[in-house]
């Protein structure tokens, strides 16, 4: 998620009939740091590439012996949030007996071979899915030297079957490793510091006995730290429990990402030992750090849930502001400790139809989107024309709205996996025609990496310095134009940022178009006159005094009536 400055306040929620969130006493700033540096970022796949060219694993000189020992524990409990959630199985849905050893050197633990264990391939056989994996074993060896940054040892994990067609990976010629890796190990590896790592909420952590890894992810056929993210929009969580642990797994999740009403749907589901379950709702997008949740819990934010497992209906008193919202959710043990905590996010996006008028349908030339994925051939999908519905605020001429963009006669439409039950709009900022740019907007679109939204660069600029003139687009004779590389996408969920754009972005208005900025600005006097409040609302009798929005033709000002 994007550095934010968002001062953390409480949003005016109820649960059911009465539990109100708490509002608090004192305002402090959470900010999310950003990585010390962004990688250049490769264009993403739609779908998982070929692995016929696969890197062959290089066999080098066997191990020397060292002196470090390892004592059996007995049994464990292991997840896995690498390659079962593929198939929509997480790390609380299900977790299976494993062989636990515990190395002589000090916290660090192995877990004996635990993707041939008999229960995690009877999950196979229960499915009818041939199981995937070869016979070569390998065990996961986690260091918890420093329970706050707990290293996974990378490595392999299993080998896929080349025979294995359920596996996923496309036609393999050989049998292919499949290395485990954490976002944590990923970032480190990229030169991120570890204080970094852990504002962002990426790192893995060791308490009571539970390993906690919340974003794991996996590189096909490398051997290197740095490559392994084959599944990097995919990562979901893992944990691993040596014996005696306590089960304190807790997972949330939204179950409706974009709220265009005043109510939110989540779920809770919280392990044994977990024996409350307390939320809060921030508006803006916060790290899962643990600075962020003590600050929540030690100043009362936090509200409790009627239990710690179950599905949960939240009302608006009043409509909230549009915009993302993060859900904050910790569990507690018996003695009122907090033990875990997560989080998850979601839109607010409650439409006003009454604020836009329709200027009709419009010829669109999409060079965003359509230049960032590629199909399954590694050929992007391209810039591609078509028809769209196009509306402009009545308050604010010029700003215009692209109607449900990337659905409908959109010719790539088939790909987009987000839930488009309600509209999604592509706002486009023309008021100074000369300084077009695109406000944030999520645009109802998810390539398999989370709900996408389109911002220009420009506006993300912190002072005038930073704003690059030849970034602006133009809005003349009718046609909106954008450059390329103006425009940065990114998701709900990771707000790293690729640059978008190609230079043939173009919105070409109908003749009948009549808006101020699009035609000569002298009124049409035999035009009827409309008169609308602040909000954009019509006023059908506006009274002496009021201030109004007077519209007649295509000359919209404000005045006094008197």
């Amino acid at each position: 998620m994007k550095k934010l400055y968002t001062i953390l306040l409480s949003a005016a929620v109820a649960l059911g009939a009465s539990a109100a969130t708490p509002t608090l006493s004192v305002a402090k700033e959470m900010q999310n740091a950003s990585l010390e540096s962004l990688q250049e970022t490769p264009v993403r796949n739609l779908e998982l590439k070929s692995t016929t060219s696969l890197l062959k694993r290089i066999k080098g000189a066997p191990a020397k012996a060292d002196a470090v020992t390892w004592t059996d524990l007995g049994e464990g409990k292991f997840s896995d949030g690498w390659y079962l959630p593929r198939y929509g199985i997480t790390s609380s849905d299900f977790k299976w007996p494993v062989k636990v050893m515990k190395s002589s050197e000090g916290e660090i633990y192995k877990f004996v071979d635990p993707f041939h264990a008999a229960e995690y391939k009877a999950l196979f056989t229960e499915s009818n899915i041939q199981f995937p994996f070869t016979d070569e074993a390998h065990d996961v060896i986690v260091d918890c030297t420093n329970p706050d940054f707990v290293k996974l040892q990378f490595g392999i994990g299993m080998v896929i079957d080349k025979t294995a067609t359920t596996a996923g990976f496309g036609t393999l010629t050989e049998d292919t490793p499949l290395y485990l890796s954490t976002y944590a190990n990923y970032f480190t590896a990229t030169g991120a510091s570890e204080t970094v790592i852990t504002t962002r909420g990426f790192n893995n952590t060791f308490a009571e006995g539970k390993i906690t890894l919340p974003l794991c992810i996996f590189g096909v056929g490398t051997s290197t730290e740095t490559s392994a993210q084959s599944a990097f929009g995919d990562a979901s969580a893992a944990e691993l429990m040596i014996p005696g642990a306590k089960d304190y797994s807790f997972t949330g999740y939204i179950n409706t990402e974009c709220v265009t009403d005043l109510k939110l749907s989540f779920s809770v589901s919280a392990g044994a030992d977990i024996t409350t379950a307390k939320y809060a709702i921030m508006a803006g997008l916060y790290a899962a750090s643990a600075d962020n949740f003590e600050y929540l819990d030690a100043n009362n934010v936090l509200s409790a849930l009627p239990a710690p497992t179950g599905n949960w209906n939240l009302t608006y008193k009043a409509a909230p502001d549009n915009g993302e919202y993060t859900l904050f959710l910790a569990g507690y043990n018996a003695d009122g400790k907090m033990v875990a905590t997560t989080t998850a996010y979601y839109i607010v996006d409650i439409d006003t139809p009454e604020d836009w008028t329709s200027v009709g349908t419009c010829q669109f030339t999409e060079d965003l989107i359509g230049n960032l994925y590629q199909n399954s051939s590694n050929v992007a999908w391209g810039t591609t024309t078509y028809e769209v519905e196009v509306q402009e605020n009545i308050a604010t001429p010029g700003l215009f709205r692209i109607v449900n963009p990337y659905t409908g006669s959109w010719p790539h439409a088939a790909n987009n996996d987000h839930d488009t039950e309600h509209d999604h709009f592509l706002l486009i900022d023309a008021t100074n025609p000369e300084k077009v740019n695109i406000p944030q907007s999520y645009i109802g679109f998810d390539g398999g990496y989370g709900h996408e939204y389109l911002v220009s660069i420009n506006n993300l600029a912190e002072d005038e310095a930073d704003v690059d003139a030849t970034l602006w687009g133009k809005f003349a004779d009718k046609t909106i134009t954008l450059p390329a590389k103006s425009v940065y996408d990114a998701t709900l969920l990771d707000g790293t940022p690729y640059t978008v754009g190609k230079g043939e972005f173009k919105l070409v208005l109908p003749d009948t178009y009549g808006g101020v900025l699009g035609v000569d600005a002298d009124a049409d006097v035999n035009a009827p006159v409309e008169f609308f409040n602040l909000q954009g609302v019509r006023v059908a009798n506006p009274t002496e005094g009021q201030l109004v929005i007077r519209r007649q033709g295509t000359k919209v000002e404000k005045v006094v009536l008197k």
